[in-house]
């Protein structure tokens, strides 16, 4: 595989791997575990898939790294995806329902229209 292609390739999957976890960072409270949680759990993909795409072969023992190059490529394409996913509204909301915060419509018919 050409190698400009494993970058685009690698770029590409990261993106799209983030966007739901931005997604569901939009609607987590600031500084939660939960709003951690959904920026740190993609990243040891990340990392696998780096080793795995840059190296020969893959040991995930092994204190080999992939060249360090690559590093500004796959952060800025986590932060590109997470803000991707700020705008979608795949998870629902915490708040209450639009029917739950507002009393229902009542329409007044003038008295004319009743007789």
């Amino acid at each position: 595989m050409p190698f400009l292609a494993k970058i685009l390739i690698f770029v590409a999957v990261v993106i799209i791997l983030n966007i739901p976890f931005g997604s569901y960072r939009n609607k987590t409270r600031k500084f939660s575990v939960s709003w951690f949680a959904s920026i740190h759990l993609p990243i040891p993909l990340i990392i696998l898939m780096r080793r795995s795409l840059f190296q020969e072969s893959i040991d995930i023992w092994s204190l080999s790294i992939s060249p360090l190059w690559i590093i500004p490529f796959s952060i800025s394409a986590a932060v590109y995806g997470q803000m991707l996913g700020k705008r979608f509204k795949w998870f629902g909301t915490f708040e209450a329902s639009s029917s739950e915060e507002t009393p229902a419509k009542q329409t007044v018919e003038p008295e004319s229209a009743l007789e």
